[in-house]
């Protein structure tokens, strides 16, 4: 398998007798070309893909975790928390767990007074804050909640805040906060 590290190294093993031209200044601007892209590929840079950027690194262990959750599945959520354990701040009781089991308390405590509600949905927002530096991060995001209790469609504008660190393995959410909207009752559509 050619990879694109290879394509920049032939680029470089090519000799000037391979891009030869009877022009000579066609030769030489080949030959500059040629020069260029061989320093090009000595320093990595090429048409791959750029790496990722501590944002986006930051972004994507957030929605990991939000996606995760969101779909129910807590095991796979609990792979971005840190597992020196974290802090959540919630607007159900008893409003703050922390420590290594903090999610998993708060996932009962959630169970717990969820009550009637059926057919929960949740969706991120575009990020509103994205702060990062020297190995902490801590992002904004807006968030739909969509719920029926007793039968009533609600929605809920709300926030989440997250605290993110860098580790050896990569980032880790070390703390949120759920910041509660009012629920509004959702109009169904006239037929």
């Amino acid at each position: 398998m050619t990879t694109p590290r290879d394509g920049r190294r032939r680029i470089c093993e090519r000799s000037t007798t391979e891009i030869a031209s009877t022009n000579p200044r066609e030769n030489a601007v080949n030959k500059t070309l040629l020069a260029l892209s061989g320093m090009l590929a000595l320093l990595g840079v090429g048409v791959t893909a750029a790496a990722a950027t501590p944002r986006s690194e930051v972004l994507a262990v957030v929605h990991q975790f939000f996606d995760n959750f969101s779909k129910g599945d807590m095991k796979a959520a609990a792979a971005a928390v840190s597992p020196d354990g974290m802090v959540i701040m919630d607007d159900i009781p008893p409003h703050v767990w922390s420590g290594p089991d903090a999610l998993q308390a708060w996932g009962k405590s959630l169970a717990a007074v969820a009550g009637d509600m059926t057919e929960p949905s949740a969706r991120a927002g575009k990020p509103t804050s994205v702060v990062v530096d020297d190995g902490t991060g801590y992002v904004v995001l807006p968030v739909g909640f969509s719920y029926k209790q007793k039968g009533v469609a609600l929605h809920q504008a709300a926030h989440m805040v997250f605290a993110l660190r860098k580790a050896a393995g990569g980032w880790q959410i070390t703390g949120f906060t759920w910041v509660d909207g009012t629920p509004r009752r959702v109009s169904s559509p006239t037929p």
